[in-house]
């Protein structure tokens, strides 16, 4: 028999394997998109689409949807949405895909926060059984989610270098050996999608064989179908509001009561594992007034002054994320290696991410806030200045490997770095707080994604310099703001 430690940890197993399957499978799509479908910007238009959705969807309904559904059918649901849009690529023309990058972005806007909801929820469980605060596993839990992540990433994106590697002509590789230096004159800093440059160099963008794409996409859908099996059958509903009491002492009480209620509910439920499998509804409220309370609340929390000041950081931090996903992979990797190295410089990409968040979790949840942040941004400004002054050449192409490694690790820093931020300032509210954050993520891809087509790569490094800059500035603000708020809490009680 397994003890009730162990029960978490198997529930956190198939939890895992449902999202390693999900975001490997659509991020390997995604990253593809600009590169698939370069022509007429058909793929970073779509990704805009996809993101513009997602910032709206994310601010009216998700957390309306999370609590009329649940954690568990809100994951479904954007699992379904993730199969609709990878599938679509298929037929990669505007009414195909701008319908599928809508209901996707539906689906980024939900399976985000949710995700966040489920690994505060098992650190809190575990936390639970062994015997410790919450505080105490909610950070590292966060971090392994983006480790796991990272991980997905790197499956996926070896499997598709794999597939677009091995269909690749004997003629496309002999172009690729023949290249010279005037090649590279449009790529990395200086790429801006001149349609003219661009069809001269389609080769670079396209696999050689539709059958190998074809063979990507399908894979990749089957295997987000398998983890929408896998969460229907094998993962446990959670109710975030009710774990959220159970944050202050002033709340216990009524959680242990409400604990003891669903006990008297199964014969099975006797002890602590109820509080970490089953889903407890606290108010008979409707519907309709369930959606008007929690946009009344989520807007209460968009405007509330701390948000306000952590919004550019989320912003810069989707703004980042995409920026490996639409342009690395574009300007750097198509544009100078071919379209079939996307999958690997992705895996790299990932792989340094990975390794860097549940590092930097792990830093976090022992020296605090402010030496990860110098951290990040040293990192950060140095990986722009190696952008802005390499120059690729025929003799140095590998250097673009070393790109992804750079801007990996700043990413997985700031990944778990900024979610546990908002995590922090707001523990008494994550489920308006986490999506909000997902919200102004979302945001971040879409004025990446947006733009991608209309500025050159160097003024997006230089623009994206600003606003990190910016965001520092605004983070410090907030946590005095959180300081002071910190310190009023202690003289009250």
């Amino acid at each position: 028999m397994l003890d009730n430690k162990q029960k978490v940890l198997k529930k956190l197993a198939f939890y895992s394997l449902g999202y390693f399957l999900t975001y490997g499978s659509y991020y390997a799509i995604l990253f593809l998109q600009s590169s698939i479908n370069i022509e007429e910007g058909l793929g970073a238009t779509s990704a805009a689409v996809t993101y513009c959705c997602s910032v709206g969807f994310g601010l009216l309904l998700t957390p309306a949807i999370i609590r009329i559904v649940g954690a568990k059918y809100a994951a479904i649901i954007c699992q379904a949405m993730y199969i609709f849009y990878v599938l679509a690529n298929y037929y990669p023309i505007v009414p195909a895909l701008v319908p599928a990058s809508v209901l996707v972005g539906v689906g980024e806007a939900t399976m985000w926060p949710t995700m966040i909801l489920f690994s505060v929820h098992y650190a809190r469980c575990y936390a639970k059984q062994v015997g410790k605060p919450n505080s105490t596993y909610e950070t590292e839990f966060v971090g392994y989610f983006f480790f796991g992540f990272q991980l997905s990433q790197i499956f996926s994106n070896l499997l598709s270098y794999a597939i677009l590697y091995g269909g690749k002509s004997k003629q496309n590789l002999t172009f690729a050996r023949n290249q010279t230096k005037s090649d590279f004159s449009s790529c990395g800093i200086h790429d801006c999608q001149n349609p003219n440059v661009t069809q001269q160099n389609i080769d670079m963008y396209i696999p050689t064989s539709q059958l190998t794409l074809n063979l990507v996409i399908g894979v990749m859908a089957g295997m987000i179908f398998v983890a929408a099996i896998i969460y229907l059958t094998l993962v446990n509903d959670i109710n975030p509001a009710l774990e959220q009491n159970e944050t202050t002492s002033h709340d216990r009480a009524i959680n242990r009561r409400a604990l003891l209620k669903t006990a008297r509910k199964g014969p099975n439920d006797k002890n602590l594992e109820d509080y970490c499998e089953t889903l407890e509804v606290n108010t008979p409220q409707s519907k309709c007034s369930m959606i008007y309370s929690t946009w009344k609340a989520t807007f209460r929390h968009v405007f509330c002054p701390k948000q306000i000041l952590l919004a550019p950081f989320a912003l810069y931090s989707g703004v980042l994320m995409s920026f490996g996903y639409s342009e690395l992979t574009r300007a750097f990797t198509s544009c100078i290696l071919g379209v079939d190295q996307v999958g690997l410089c992705m895996a790299i990409f990932a792989s340094t991410g990975g390794v860097s968040s549940v590092l930097i979790s792990k830093l976090y949840s022992r020296v605090g806030r402010n030496i990860p942040l110098i951290i990040g941004v040293s990192i950060d400004v140095s990986s722009y200045m190696f952008l802005l002054l390499w120059k690729p050449t025929s003799e140095n192409m590998g250097v673009v490997y070393v790109t992804f490694i750079t801007v990996g690790i700043v990413n997985g820093i700031w990944q778990p770095l900024i979610s546990e931020i908002h995590g922090e300032f707001f523990p008494h509210n994550h489920e308006v707080a986490f999506p909000v954050w997902n919200m102004w993520v979302l945001a971040g891809f879409a004025v990446q994604y947006g733009w991608s087509t209309s500025l050159c790569v160097n003024v997006k490094i230089y623009t994206q310099l600003g606003i990190l800059f910016f965001s520092v500035l605004a983070y410090g603000a907030a946590n005095r703001l959180q300081t002071k708020t910190k310190k009023l809490q202690h003289q009250n009680h």
